[in-house]
C-alpha cells in the first residue's frame, strides 16, 4: 500500500544515511520517536553527535510531506541532524510538519525549508526551526558554496525563531541566503555570532530578510 497526505506510512526510531544513499527522497512519512531516537550516533566529528530520528552525513536528502512529532522532548531528540559539506548535497525539506518542544533541525549550510509549519511549545529553550552550522571550521579553506533557504513556513507559536547561525567551530562564508514570505517568527538577537564567526561573501536573494555583520 502506498503512503499518502492523509495516510501516512510509519518509521519509527532511527534511520541513518551517508553517502551511499545520496540522493534519497521520503515523501508521506510520519517518523515517530522510540529509544533507538534517542542514541547519539557516531559520524564523523563530535559537531554531529546529537540524538536525531533521521542522522545525515555526505547525502543528498529529500522529505517531502512527512511529519515528526514530540521533538526535543526527551533526550533532546531533533527530526533530522544533517552533516555534510560537499557542493550540492542539500538538505530540502517541503511541506512537513514538525512538533516539540524546542529544536527541530539541525543542518550545515546546505538547506531548503520551504512550505512546511513548525508546532513547538514556547519555553525557555526558545524554539529554533532550524539551527545551522557554518561550512568552513576555523582556519581553514574550503570551496563549498552554502546555500540556506527558508521560504513560506509557518509557526503555530509566535516565539518560535526560523534560524540559528551561531556554531563556535565553523565559519559562515561563501552562502546565499533566501529568507522570506514566512509567517509568525520573530527575531532574535543573539541568532547571529557576529563575535567569533566568519560572515564573509554572503549574498541575500532579493526581498529576503538580512542581517549585519
Amino acid at each position: 500500500k502506498s503512503a499518502s497526505a492523509t495516510d501516512k506510512a510509519v518509521i519509527k526510531g532511527r534511520v541513518n544515511i551517508d553517502n551511499y544513499a545520496d540522493g534519497i527522497r521520503f515523501e508521506n512519512i510520519k517518523f515517530e520517536i522510540n529509544d533507538d531516537s534517542t542514541v547519539k550516533y557516531p559520524f564523523e566529528g563530535t559537531n554531529y553527535q546529537y540524538p536525531a530520528i533521521v542522522m545525515i552525513y555526505a547525502a543528498a536528502t529529500t522529505f517531502e510531506g512527512c511529519e515528526f512529532t514530540d521533538l526535543y522532548n526527551s533526550h533532546n531528540t531533533v527530526a533530522i541532524n544533517y552533516g555534510s559539506h560537499a557542493n550540492g548535497k542539500m538538505l530540502t525539506i517541503n511541506d512537513c510538519y514538525f512538533q516539540g518542544y524546542a529544536y527541530a533541525i539541525r543542518s550545515r549550510a546546505l538547506v531548503s525549508v520551504t512550505n512546511s509549519t513548525f508546532d513547538h511549545t514556547h519555553s525557555s529553550a526558545d524554539p529554533r526551526a532550524v539551527w545551522v552550522w557554518g561550512l568552513t571550521p576555523f582556519n581553514s579553506t574550503s570551496t563549498t558554496e552554502g546555500q540556506i533557504i527558508f521560504k513560506g513556513n509557518k509557526a503555530t507559536d509566535k516565539a518560535m525563531y526560523a534560524l540559528q547561525m551561531t556554531a563556535t567551530s565553523f565559519d559562515y562564508d561563501n552562502l546565499s541566503i533566501d529568507v522570506q514570505n514566512n509567517e509568525n517568527f520573530v527575531a532574535d538577537p543573539i541568532m547571529v555570532n557576529t563575535a567569533k564567526c566568519n560572515y564573509d561573501n554572503i549574498t541575500f536573494a532579493t526581498g529576503s530578510a538580512t542581517f549585519e555583520y
